[in-house]
């Protein structure tokens, strides 16, 4: 029986080999020699009688505590590796601590039952599903040091369609119409400018509209600049709550990568609100 190679039978203290014959507890499961098994004629593993645990619920979970171990040893040894080489010990370097590139683990070699709020590391690796290497590091360099702020170049440029892809529709319906309400200055001078249409109540050569164009400017620079540093922590918590709601249903792996994973059809759907947004405001601009 090869899974108990190597392990102790609780018996005579001796560890089990492949040419040992082993017999196990009928209830516990508990591993034992034969001729131990015999003397004693009965399983002395009280704990797990007693608890109704079985020993390989337990052998598995001492093998997990062991490897959850020896992740954080070898992670301490590469911290310990960046701080004599002159790197920060809690910055981005940190991303890839313990990080195994194998495209047939979905965890990257990490502790796939690593706690993550509640949610496993192998639940969020399946709902991520892609891009892993660069969210699943980032996740835990989140966790680790409280990290809020970190770098997401295409949601300072285009955070709609990034929150659209990662199928976040709230957040990427909200930027469509806090922007398009920034914009409403410049709408109104592209409708005089570009169509030479008059709008009695926008004077664009007065002070006041001239303050609130540069107003909804930079209000517009700022929530690039907000997107653009906290889009990646949105979409942690987002997945941690969209992965407990899946797991409260009753959802498999299955359900997990479905309604995770990104979504390029989401990003041509957002395409087209935000356009038919803003040609509704610029007709109701034209026509007030």
């Amino acid at each position: 029986m090869l899974e108990y190679q190597g392990e102790p039978c609780i018996m005579c203290g001796k560890t089990f080999t492949e040419d040992d014959d082993i017999v196990v507890c009928p209830e516990c499961g508990t591993p034992y020699h034969r001729a131990c098994w015999k003397e004693q004629g009965a399983c002395i593993n009280t704990v797990l009688h007693e608890t109704g645990q079985s020993w390989m619920e337990q052998h598995k979970e001492t093998l997990r505590a062991r490897r959850r171990e020896e992740k954080q040893l070898e992670e301490e040894e590469q911290a310990e590796e960046r701080e004599r080489e002159g790197q920060p010990r809690d910055g981005m370097s940190a991303m890839l601590d313990g990080v195994r590139i194998n495209p047939n683990n979905p965890t990257l070699g990490l502790d796939p039952d690593e706690d993550f709020d509640g949610v496993p590391l192998r639940s969020l690796a399946e709902f991520v599903s892609t891009n892993r290497l660069y969210y699943l590091p980032l996740f835990r360099v989140m966790k680790k040091y409280s990290r809020k702020a970190t770098h997401n170049l295409i949601s300072f440029f285009v955070p709609e369609l990034y929150f659209a892809n990662r199928k976040m529709w709230g957040a990427g319906l909200l930027v469509v119409f806090v922007n398009l309400f920034l914009n409403i200055p410049y709408l109104i001078v592209s409708a005089m400018s570009y169509y030479n249409v008059t709008i009695p109540w926008a004077n664009v050569d007065t002070e006041g509209f001239q303050s609130i164009y540069r107003i909804c400017w930079i209000a517009g620079c700022a929530l690039k600049v907000i997107c653009f540093l906290f889009s990646n922590y949105w979409y942690y918590k987002y997945s941690v709550r969209k992965i407990r709601a899946i797991r409260k249903r009753g959802g498999s792996e299955e359900v997990l990568r479905k309604e995770g994973g990104t979504s390029f059809v989401n990003v041509i759907l957002m395409i087209v609100i935000e356009l038919a947004a803003s040609f509704a405001m610029m007709m109701m601009i034209m026509l007030l």
